[in-house]
């Protein structure tokens, strides 16, 4: 019982126990910091950073880990079962994801490619050009502006047009009425 002091190495055959109410064990580097100390808190097993009083590190009692500063993966990331983020997540680069599901805002810059079929299941609203080859509506159309029709103009059924201003040639096949 006392106090040991080592000036050089110290090898041990078997193990290191420390016992105390909070046991640490304390990494000072003399000529750098930061220092480090690893600690045993309440079953919390924590890396502190001795300059900064912060932890960096926490094993909970749980098993549950807090990294409490940014964590560089360099070799990649793994993650099985969910990922739960609570803030931006930045992606530069490709990101292949097979099932996305978005509650809330979702906004693009820049061209955006869908190579399947796309299922809106509420209202589009489209500010600017839009270019689409092939368009099938079922169901009432609403237009609010000048339609610009550069092409043929298929009509199968009753139309009511009430104002109608013909250049050029028009044919009528069966009865045609013309009131005042």
């Amino acid at each position: 019982a006392g106090v040991t002091t080592f000036t050089g190495n110290a090898d041990f055959s078997s193990r290191i126990q420390i016992t105390s109410t909070t046991p640490y064990i304390d990494f000072i580097d003399n000529n750098n910091n930061p220092d480090y100390r690893l600690v045993n808190a309440n079953g919390t097993f924590g890396i502190y950073d001795i300059g900064s009083n912060l932890y960096r590190m926490l094993i909970n009692t749980n098993g549950h880990i807090d990294f409490k500063t940014n964590v560089d993966c360099e070799a990649g990331l793994d993650v099985t079962g969910n990922a739960t983020v609570s803030g931006d997540i930045d992606v530069d680069g490709h990101t292949n994801l097979d099932n996305v599901s978005i509650a809330g805002v979702t906004t693009f810059t820049g061209a955006t490619t869908f190579t399947g079929a796309i299922d809106a299941n509420g209202d589009l609203d489209v500010d600017g050009h839009t270019n689409l080859d092939n368009v099938s509506v079922a169901g009432v159309s609403t237009f609010t502006g000048a339609i610009d029709a550069n092409g043929d103009l298929d009509v199968d059924g009753h139309t009511n047009l009430d104002n109608v201003s013909i250049a050029g040639i028009s044919t009528a096949i069966g009865g045609s009425v013309f009131g005042d």
